[in-house]
């Protein structure tokens, strides 16, 4: 199982990164910047949206978040985490 994380600038994404890669070694760490076609290129099994500083509504600190969860979302499971879950 692959499972992509999207980086939302903070250091508590190593956190959730160490930990699930206890249980699941195939853990992948993205920018918040990255493209919908590139989610799609890596093809994780799941998808955690990390904390990070700012606003959720402010698009400059969330990046691509909200197309992710829109496009990949329904489809794959996906965990917000603090500013990844108000996304």
């Amino acid at each position: 199982m692959k499972v992509l994380f999207v980086n939302n600038k903070d250091s508590f994404v190593w956190n959730l990164v160490d930990y699930v890669s206890m249980f699941e070694p195939d853990t992948v760490v993205v920018p918040n910047t990255i493209s919908p076609g590139e989610v799609e290129i890596i093809g994780p099994d799941a998808i955690v949206i990390s904390p990070g500083p700012g606003n959720p509504h402010n698009p400059a600190d969330i990046g691509t978040c909200i197309d992710i969860i829109k496009i990949f979302g329904p489809e794959i499971p996906t965990l917000g985490v603090c500013l990844g879950h108000q996304a």
